[in-house]
């Protein structure tokens, strides 16, 4: 890895980090699909690292007693959407899974933008929540799908509860990772730059938390994210 990369990866976690512990979601739906034009090791296992990380500080400021306990129901289809991804990730090979790593990141961006209302049923939940837990762990992005169903929750309601669930996944998906191979030694240089990265992400969030409206930096996020996801099919296809 060349030190540039490593510094603008750090700084794209940073900011990434500072987003989503303001807003609730955002972080890889932004860092993601960046990090993996710079090196393809960054995805999906040290992002996840990182993120777990941001999460489970954002679920310590936040602390329990405003999660909105309907994310229950959507933790319990994510689990299944982690191992389905796990079967994903150990039957295709790299090219068909960069593209589906793009193919979700577009999804996720047109889900963000198509802003439907989802009625919070336990099956509804539970769906979105397999969807979420699936497209997490295959490209590191899950948040759009369980964002859209508490997209009218405030943030200080939206921030614990998302942190709850993003953290599972996590812990969920790590070790599945790891039994897969998907995650290894290999990867902990990546994790040692994006590790840091996420915490001074969570730093500036502290101060961002209060000042930040996720409507008015939406279409920065959705814009980036759309760019760079075309930006990995192009490379994948013609490279």
């Amino acid at each position: 890895m060349h030190p540039a990369d490593a510094v603008i990866a750090l700084l794209v976690m940073a900011g990434a980090c500072a987003l989503q512990g303001s807003l609730g979601f955002g972080a890889n739906l932004v860092a993601a699909p960046i990090l993996v034009l710079l090196h393809e090791n960054f995805v999906p296992g040290p992002i996840i690292v990182a993120t777990a990380v941001l999460n489970l500080l954002v679920m310590r400021r936040e602390g329990p007693q405003r999660v909105d306990r309907t994310i229950n129901s959507a933790i319990a289809g994510q689990i299944l959407g982690i191992i389905s991804a796990g079967i994903a990730l150990k039957l295709l090979a790299q090219k068909p899974l960069s593209l589906l790593f793009a193919g979700l990141i577009l999804l996720a961006v047109a889900l963000s933008a198509a802003g439907w209302s989802l009625a919070k049923t336990h099956a509804n939940l539970a769906a979105v929540g397999l969807l979420s837990g699936f497209m997490g762990t295959v490209s590191g992005v899950g948040g759009p799908p369980i964002a859209l169903a508490y997209h009218e929750a405030e943030a200080p309601i939206l921030r614990p509860t998302l942190a709850r669930f993003f953290t599972v996944g996590n812990l969920v998906a790590i070790p599945t990772l790891i039994v897969l191979g998907r995650l290894d030694q290999s990867d902990l240089l990546a994790i040692a730059v994006l590790v840091p990265g996420a915490l001074v992400g969570y730093a500036l969030s502290n101060r961002l938390a209060h000042r930040l409206d996720h409507r008015s930096v939406r279409p920065l996020i959705l814009g980036l994210s759309f760019l760079a996801a075309i930006a990995v099919i192009v490379r994948t296809l013609f490279a």
